[in-house]
């Protein structure tokens, strides 16, 4: 008989698929009937695919933003170049002009003087007839040092005739530099900004972080600064516009009329924040924000670290708007115009300047006629870091403080000159009079705080210290700061210098020239219209969705046909599209706004639905519920807030008392308050609708409305155009609205996208008799969304289904629909390509799929609202004594053991104490019990133990409402029970801690439960079960409809995130930060793991039709699993191995089989792993670094970066030469070449990389092209992507990360017989402290999840036994970790060598002398050297008297020399395929 082959035995062979999926990596598993890894020419079908995580467009947003604003800004300039070309007359000019940023070499003219010279001389006529000429560039910088004093000139001479190329240099200038547009409303410059309304904005929008109406805030209130702001706004912005203070007494002016000492010290932040210093978000909100980052509203980066405050980014916005108008106010001090500040500036800057030479020449006189060393070190030598030839170099170059600190050393080293008043020959002042106005200027302490009182008898007459203070020392005339002049302030420069050389010159400057010019000044492209490019067809959009107008499709949009090129109103309906976010549940489909119509009524309907009415102690849902009228309390509610914003728990609590005693309430997202509300529909039947009165009665009615449709454009349109009131209002003008409702509707702010779409919540209908939408039915039926939508008698779940699978688009194409970041498009996109690959290896379909998401890092919470435990805590309290004084009193201020510890929750230093959970409770529970009510003792917290309420076994809730700090001897009589027995019902304590917000609803009803039925069980294991992430539903949604379209019969299941963490918990397989450093294949066991979870929960827990959990007989009693600390299921599953119980019924398999083949192929090492290639361009061009040309390299005491990227193609049509002009260092390439180049020894080979900027498509040069000018005589042998896998005889296998960049594609792997250094590593990481490098291995005895010794055997042993235990422990855990880890460097890693560097360590580590703490912590290290990711570890703080560590391990530099027997090897996306290629073919010597 013919053995059976491979492919005939796979096609015979029922599977399953797992698949875990990240944002990074995918893990996958082929398993069998039996739960064993399937098997393909002897190796296990399971690995991990690794892909870049994919970013979104933001940074590269950024970056193309601020290419097209230089772009327009050059375009800008031309056409004003146009405009003047036949007025100046010079047509090398504009030639001159360009190129003035170049070497004389490099320039197409060869002139000395780049403006004027004496071929092409400028005059100014004076209104007498004088002339004045200029001739050359020195002529013109003698009479006008600035741009600025040109300007002013020009303005203050009306009658003046001034040369074409002086009037061009000043408009040309005003251009360049237009101001900001953050006030275009106002419209000239003497026109004043209502500071007032800026303020009232800033409140607002800190009202809305606080989620507080300003109007109910009062004195009393715990925001009450912002009370006192807005009640005293002018008296706050008076003391502000107060130029005759300075900031100093500004403050203490603040601090004494605001009540500042003692409260609203907020108040004194908001101040530092719109004077420019340095403020923190968390001392504005310290409830709210964590955020330690310091801001400051003056700075270059204010704009960028405002963008990415997240939920603060409104605020700041706002109090930057209101800094920059009283900045500028404080700045002009009453000056009409720019010109004349900068040129106070500038006379200021030179005077400061000349002081300060003097002050050096006298410290540090000539030398033989000759600059002195010291003098000239500081003044030109750019070597020296800190002093003035660095400080005027650039502002990156050197900090003012440390410029500033640089000169006080000087000076009070130097006290000689001070001391005997030497005279400065100048202006008749003393050296130390100059040197005091130097420091006062600074701002300097030395003046007041020194000692000697050098300084305490120097007059200095006619100077205002504070004043000059404020002012500053050497301000840089061009600084970030310059951002805060309005364009108003530019526009009326601009209109006085055309009115004036209008008069003049009035045959070139008359009214349609100064037009055009005055266009081009105001020229601003509507944000809604985006990019000017032309589309070429609607699937060629270039970033663009720009409409024209018939007749303008290929002509250049310009300031002079903007109006009429745009069709305007079909560009706002295309940007429309591209903002409006997708449904969560149906693909494709367009989500409402959050303020929709709606999406409002549906917020409040499902909030509503979820509110439980608690009376006495027994349940009842809201909607149940009526007065004695009739009238129900839900209706009663919706009605209530058809009236005011917002609905507060007590308001229901005092409704509801009227009728019922022991009354509370549960469900509320919001222990306060209701979070939805509806003032869009409110908003609108006012505004637009003739203020329609509305009921709970008639809304579905309204809703229902032709009007209704219109409303909800409307607010569609204010959700977009709200940040622009000229675009919102032209877009309203459409609807048949009264100039009066235009501006009502303007002044309303809606923000944001929801996630459900109009279609799911108000298009498909059920399919049962009544036929009605979801919304609908919520509305009649008073139910909540997931009861209605998930009821198979409404059928919507399957019409959803239906929807995705009737889209024709392929699975590309609605994987980009999803509602979800690109980062998990990418996850889902690699997860569908490897199914496909192992559906064709097995040769069909997999019998079920289990699909599990990796659950996201932890991202950074800057700008996030959010609040520390302790402070959480200090809030609920001070809200308590506030809410119910008595109360509080009788529970808390009687307790003297907890009142003497009240003080820790103010205190800063006590914050990490929170971190402890039992310190956490102890406060939440007033100190007390929660089973007994005795008081507790916080320094003895050792001595209680910490509950779950409702038992582990039932629920793997670790939450705070699940826990209950009680004494010991409380905690073992209940450990049996399911609920709280009735001799610790605690009811008055519990009543009292609830009233005072410390014990929610939720938590309450868990502890007065009397039983739990099996319905209640059923309900906590399907939460265990059942995957609520709608993305993950609808991915699961997109396999079941890819198998269905190839005919297969597959049936796709999401596995609950944290299941598997579970199961590692229950049966010893620990990860952790340890398993995932030791490789990557740690995404292949969970996909094993999610695989063995599924055919678990399908086959004992109806997985399929989780419904009927509670009367399948499944459900058993779990009260003999209270002892599990990882769930029922897990307690089932290991308690059906230990008893033989079947895996599948009527089946021979055992449960305990089945866990016995896992344990054998768990730490099988056959393992697929394969990394996504990039073979595309991708990433920036060059680091943003720019460096220095030769010259000044050699002057600031660097090298020179001799590979650079050359400037300046774009705007001088060639290459410019770095050595000369500097450049950009790091090309970043994308893809790489191997050349060869014949020599007369033979062929020479050459790696080197294509530069992204060559690859990428808007390049003018092919690759050949470069190739041809950088390599000449070289000949293209093959190119390779990134992370391609190439394997050579010295070396093995390698992924090329870069040029020289490569790292080890072979991954470090532990056999089976030291399975134990799993665990090993996973201890080592948990107790790893990075900063002390320190492994403190003790603790591992008392590791809740996987010690080393069991509580039984650790309860056996003496302390000293223990430790000698540890000890033995990890000794015996190193030498196992040194055999594979030097075994894997000598065999498969690239750098055998490394074996002989790591070897002495461990063996020293070894030795009987060791601090083994410390040795331990080299293996997090040791680790990142094997990582299969390109990660660098230092191991100079690991060397010993004996054994010498130095520099870096890792990533690996070491090139490629043999490359006629070097071989790249071609993956498919699973590994399962492979092929190797030699490089070099067929090479003729």
């Amino acid at each position: 008989m013919a053995k059976e082959s491979t492919k005939e035995r796979l096609k015979k062979t029922n599977y399953s698929i797992g698949l875990d999926i990240g944002t990074n990596s995918v893990g996958w598993a082929v398993v069998d009937d039996n739960m064993n890894l399937v098997k393909r020419c002897k190796k296990h079908l399971w690995g991990s695919r690794l892909f870049d995580t994919r970013e979104t467009a933001e940074k590269r947003r950024k970056f193309r933003g601020a290419r097209r604003r230089l772009l327009r800004r050059r375009i800008r300039i031309a056409m004003l170049n146009k405009i003047f070309a036949d007025f100046i007359g010079d047509e090398n000019f504009f030639v001159r002009m360009q190129e003035s940023f170049l070497q004389k070499g490099d320039r197409s003219l060869r002139n000395k003087d780049i403006l004027f010279d004496e071929a092409c001389e400028c005059t100014i006529t004076k209104d007498n007839g004088e002339r004045i000429t200029i001739s050359s560039d020195s002529d013109f910088y003698k009479l006008y040092p600035t741009i600025y004093h040109l300007r002013m000139d020009i303005m203050a001479h009306p009658n003046w005739q001034f040369d074409p190329k002086l009037i061009y240099l000043a408009v040309h200038h005003i251009l360049k530099n237009r101001g900001n547009f953050i006030n275009e409303d106002m419209a000239t410059q003497g026109e004043k900004v209502d500071l007032l309304d800026l303020l009232s904005q800033m409140l607002n929008s800190a009202c809305d972080i606080l989620d507080i109406d300003i109007n109910e805030i009062d004195e009393f209130s715990e925001c009450k600064w912002i009370y006192k702001l807005n009640t005293n706004a002018e008296q706050f912005l008076a003391i502000l516009q107060d130029n005759a203070l300075s900031k100093k007494e500004q403050k203490t002016k603040i601090e004494s009329d605001f009540d500042c000492k003692k409260d609203n010290k907020e108040i004194v932040e908001i101040f530092k924040m719109l004077v420019g210093y340095k403020f923190g978000l968390s001392n504005i909100f310290p409830n709210n924000c964590e955020d330690k980052t310091d801001y400051d509203l003056s700075s270059a980066d204010a704009d960028e670290k405002i963008a990415s405050a997240n939920d603060f980014t409104e605020f700041l916005t706002n109090a930057k708007n209101l800094y920059s108008n009283i900045e500028y106010d404080r700045i002009m001090r009453g000056k009409t115009y720019i010109s004349e500040v900068m040129i106070e500036r500038y006379n200021r800057y030179k005077q400061q300047l000349k002081d300060l030479k003097s002050v050096f020449l006298a410290i540090y006189p000539k030398q033989n006629g000759r600059m002195h060393p010291e003098y000239r070190k500081f003044f030109r030598d750019l070597k020296t870091v800190d002093n003035y030839a660095r400080y005027t170099y650039s502002a990156n170059s050197c900090e003012e403080k440390n410029f500033k600190e640089f000169i006080e050393k000087v000076i009070i080293n130097n006290k000689e000159p001070i001391i005997n008043g030497g005279i400065c020959l100048d202006d008749n002042q003393s050296f130390a009079q100059k040197a005091k106005k130097i420091l006062i200027c600074m701002g300097s302490k030395l003046v007041e705080e020194d000692k000697e009182t050098i300084f305490t008898d120097i007059e200095l007459t006619d100077f205002d210290r504070q004043k000059e203070a404020e002012l500053g020392f050497l301000q840089r005339p061009r600084v970030a700061g310059n951002g805060i002049f309005p364009k108003q302030a530019h526009e009326a420069e601009l209109n006085k210098i055309l009115k004036n050389q209008g008069q003049t010159w009035s045959d070139f400057l008359n009214g349609e020239t100064q037009n055009k010019i005055k266009d081009l000044f105001n020229f601003k492209i509507d944000y809604f219209v985006g990019p000017l490019g032309i589309r070429k067809d609607k699937n060629q959009q270039n970033f663009g969705w720009l409409v024209r107008k018939e007749g303008f499709e290929n002509e250049p949009i310009t300031p002079f046909n903007y109006d009429n090129a745009i069709d305007f109103e079909k560009t706002r309906t295309e940007f429309i599209e591209r903002m409006t976010g997708t449904c969560s549940y149906m693909i494709g489909e367009k989500a409402l706004p959050k303020n929709s119509m709606f999406y409002s009524y549906f917020n409040v309907l499902n909030e509503l639905a979820n509110i439980s009415v608690i009376i006495n102690n027994k349940p009842e849902k809201l909607s149940k519920l009526s007065n004695q009228s009739g009238m129900g309390y839900f209706d009663d509610v919706i009605n209530r807030l058809l009236e005011t914003n917002t609905y507060k728990q007590k308001d229901l609590l005092n409704l509801l008392s009227h009728y019922y005693e022991n009354v509370s309430i549960r469900g509320l997202a919001d222990s306060e308050k209701l979070n939805s509300n509806l003032k869009p529909i409110r908003d609108m039947a006012r505004i637009v609708c003739g203020k329609m009165e509305l009921s709970a009665n008639t809304i579905m009615e309204f809703l229902c409305s032709e009007k209704a449709e219109m409303c909800e454009n409307i607010i569609r349109d204010i959700t977009i155009f709200g940040e622009s009131k000229k675009s919102l209002g032209e877009s309203l003008h459409k609807y048949d609205l009264t100039d009066k409702q235009i501006n009502e509707l303007c002044a309303l702010k809606y923000t944001g996208w929801g996630n459900l779409s109009k279609k799911l919540i108000y298009g498909i209908k059920s399919q049962d008799t009544q036929h009605l939408t979801i919304l609908e039915l919520m509305d009649k039926e008073r139910k909540n969304f997931m009861s209605i939508y998930s009821d198979q008698r409404y059928g919507f779940d399957s019409q959803v289904k239906q929807e995705l699978e009737k889209c024709s688009t392929s699975i590309a194409e609605k994987i980009e629909e999803l509602a979800c970041s690109p980062s998990v498009k990418r996850g889902i996109t690699q997860a569908f390509k490897v199914a496909e690959e192992l559906v064709s290896v097995m040769g069909h379909a997999p019998q079920n799929m289990f699909i599990e998401f990796a659950r996201g890092e932890d991202k950074s919470k800057k700008g996030k609202i959010s609040t520390s435990r302790q402070k959480q805590l200090k809030k609920k309290y001070d809200e308590a004594l506030k809410s119910a004084q008595d109360l509080y009193k009788q529970l808390i201020s009687d307790n003297n053991e907890l009142k003497s510890n009240l003080n820790n929750l103010k205190d800063a230093d006590k914050a990490k104490d929170f971190d402890n959970e039992k310190v956490v409770l102890y406060y939440l529970q007033a100190g007390k019990c929660m089973y007994t009510g005795e008081p507790l003792y916080l320094d003895r917290l050792n001595e209680y133990e910490v509950d779950h309420i409702v038992p582990r076994s039932l629920i793997t809730d670790n939450s705070f409402e699940n826990k209950a700090l009680v004494k010991k001897y409380a905690n073992q009589e209940k450990q049996d029970s399911e609920v709280v027995p009735n001799k610790f019902k605690q009811y008055k304590l519990w009543q009292s801690l609830k009233t005072l917000k410390f014990l929610s609803n939720e938590k309450y009803m868990r502890l007065a439960r009397t039983e739990l039925t099996d319905r209640d069980k059923a309900g906590f294991i399907k939460r265990q079960i059942v995957e609520t992430s709608q993305i993950v539903k609808n991915t699961a949604i997109l396999l079941d409809s890819y198998f269905k379209n190839k005919k297969e019969e597959t049936h796709i299941y999401s596995i609950k995130a944290g299941l598997n963490s579970e199961f590692r918990k229950q049966f010893g397989y620990p990860k952790g930060e340890g398993g995932r450093a030791i490789n990557d294949l740690h995404h292949a066991k969970d996909a094993y793991i999610t695989t063995i979870m599924g055919n678990y929960l399908l086959n004992k827990w109806t997985l399929d039709n989780v419904e009927s959990l509670h009367t399948s007989g499944l459900f058993y009693n779990a009260k003999s699993a209270k002892s599990s600390q990882n769930g029922l299921l897990l307690w089932c599953l290991k308690q059906n191995a230990d008893n033989g119980v079947e895996w599948k019924d009527d089946d021979n398999l055992t449960t305990k089989m089945v866990l016995n083949n896992f344990d054998r192929n768990y730490y099988s090492a056959d393992c697929f792993f394969t990394k996504k290639i990039n073979s595309k361009p991708t990433g920036e061009f060059y680091d943003q670094t720019k460096y220095k040309n030769v010259k000044n390299a050699k002057a600031w005491g660097e090298n020179y970066k001799s590979s650079m990227v050359t400037l300046g193609k774009k705007k001088f049509g060639k290459e410019l030469d770095p050595a000369i002009y500097g450049g950009y260092s790091s090309i970043n390439p994308s893809i790489f070449a191997v050349l060869q180049k014949q020599t007369n020894k033979g062929f020479r080979y050459e790696f080197i990389g294509i530069p992204t900027m060559i690859i990428c498509p808007t390049s003018t040069m092919s690759v050949k092209e470069y190739l041809q000018l950088n390599y000449p005589n070289h000949k293209i042998v093959r190119f390779i992507p990134q992370y391609a896998v190439l394997e050579e005889e010295t070396f093995g296998k390698a992924i090329i990360s870069g040029i020289s960049d490569k790292y080890c594609a072979n991954q470090l792997k532990f056999s089976r017989r030291n399975k134990e250094l799993y665990k090993f590593t996973y201890l080592v990481f948990k107790y790893f402290d990075g900063n002390k490098k320190f492994v403190n291995y003790m603790r591992w005895l008392d590791d809740g999840t996987y010690p080393i010794l069991s509580k039984d055997e650790k309860e056996l042993l003496t302390i000293q036994k223990q430790k000698q235990y540890a000890e033995s422990y990890v000794l015996d855990c190193v030498s196992r970790f040194k055999t594979e880890y030097i075994g894997h460097l000598r065999s498969k890693y690239i750098r055998k060598d490394y074996a002989d560097v790591f070897e002495p360590y461990f063996d020293e580590m070894l030795s009987e002398n060791a601090d083994l703490n410390k040795m331990l912590a080299i293996i997090p290290d040791l680790l990142k050297v094997t990582q299969c990711n390109g990660a660098r570890a230092s191991f100079k703080d690991y060397s010993t008297q004996n054994t010498k560590l130095s520099g870096e391990y890792g990533r690996i530099t070491v090139s490629i020399k043999d490359w006629e027997n070097t071989y790249i090897i071609h993956n498919s996306i699973t590994g399962i395929y492979s092929k190797k290629e030699k490089i070099i073919k067929n090479t003729k010597k």
